[in-house]
């Protein structure tokens, strides 16, 4: 029988910007940690993101001097993957380049953070980037719980995206006599490097990146905010309640108001912004209940998973996980 150090154990996460490959071996100690491109299976064709995520794998591991045969098991953690589809038409691309003895498990990039966060104990991950979702389990063989993460059409409250689409909404108000002045006009545009309003209109509809790169001006507005701009304070306060609404959503659903909230992504990068969300939450209830920055990238959970499907995880583990990181 192999040992557990002998063992290698693969998680990845996957997202709209770029792919974190963690390999380690059964004991939680870290081998190597691979980069590749983005893997978004909603905003990527099937056959790009197949693609990215073979050619990460493969030179990870050849890094590691192993091959896929190698590997005992492997867990996917993609953004967009969520549905039972998804995971099932993932789960059936790679089944053939592994060993039939290789665990593979595909979820939601959400779910790499929230191990990542917990190591397997009950709390809620709350994602603030591009996009936003608050997703929570009470143990890896509990059901998920999840609330927003719809896309910029349909949900995303909170998120990069939406603080920067108001802040654009609040140029052309300005522009047109309809709302007050703020700085971020004069902040976007010396950004983009246009000469007035009118100019982001052929910069927005006509960039074929558009959500990322709108999302990208959020740092604006939290900067607006931070020297007194009322209109980005507002647009501020606005995400905060709204990212706090997720929180209460999912901890209603898993029946405990009291559930640690972990929070992860850009936006909470930005102090301000996080100070934010805790006022926030303390508005609503007092004894909002514990909340603290994800420290680790999402991927070592990923891993994390890996290891629990082939039972071999436990919050132990995960300390031998951050531990073989700092090495």
């Amino acid at each position: 029988m192999t040992r557990p150090e002998q063992s290698l154990y693969i998680g990845i996460d996957g997202g709209g910007s770029k792919t974190l490959c963690v390999v380690g071996d059964g004991t939680g100690q870290v081998r190597h940690v691979g980069y590749g491109g983005a893997t978004n299976v909603k905003s990527s064709t099937r056959a790009e993101t197949e693609a990215i995520l073979l050619q990460l794998l493969e030179e990870t591991l050849t890094r590691c001097g192993a091959s896929m045969m190698d590997v005992a098991g492997l867990s996917l953690c993609l953004a967009g993957g969520h549905r039972p589809s998804d995971k099932a038409a993932m789960k059936q691309f790679m089944t053939p380049y592994f060993s039939r003895e290789t665990r593979i498990v595909v979820q939601s990039d959400a779910a790499a953070a929230w191990a990542a966060g917990t190591w397997g104990q009950p709390g809620i991950v709350l994602i603030a980037g591009t996009g936003s979702i608050a997703y929570g389990r009470l143990s890896p063989e509990s059901s998920e719980e999840r609330a927003g993460g719809w896309g910029y059409l349909l949900g995303d409250e909170g998120s990069g995206f939406e603080l920067s689409r108001k802040a654009l909404q609040a140029v052309m108000r300005h522009y047109d006599g309809r709302g007050p002045a703020t700085s971020m006009t004069e902040a976007v545009l010396a950004r983009l490097e246009l000469d007035q309003p009118e100019a982001l209109i052929d910069w927005l509809y006509g960039h074929p990146a558009m959500r990322r790169e709108l999302a990208a001006l959020s740092d604006i507005v939290i900067h607006a905010a931070m020297k007194g701009d009322s209109v980005a304070e507002t647009i501020v306060a606005e995400a905060a309640c709204e990212l706090r609404e997720l929180v209460r959503a999912v901890r209603k659903r898993l029946g405990d108001e009291r559930l640690p909230v972990i929070a992860a992504g850009g936006l909470f990068s930005a102090p301000y912004f996080y100070s934010a969300f805790i006022a926030a939450l303390q508005q609503r209830d007092k004894e909002a209940g514990e909340c603290r920055l994800l420290t680790l990238p999402p991927a070592v959970g990923a891993y994390y998973l890996a290891l629990h499907e082939a039972g071999l995880a436990s919050p132990a583990t995960g300390k031998i996980i951050e531990s073989s990181l700092r090495l």
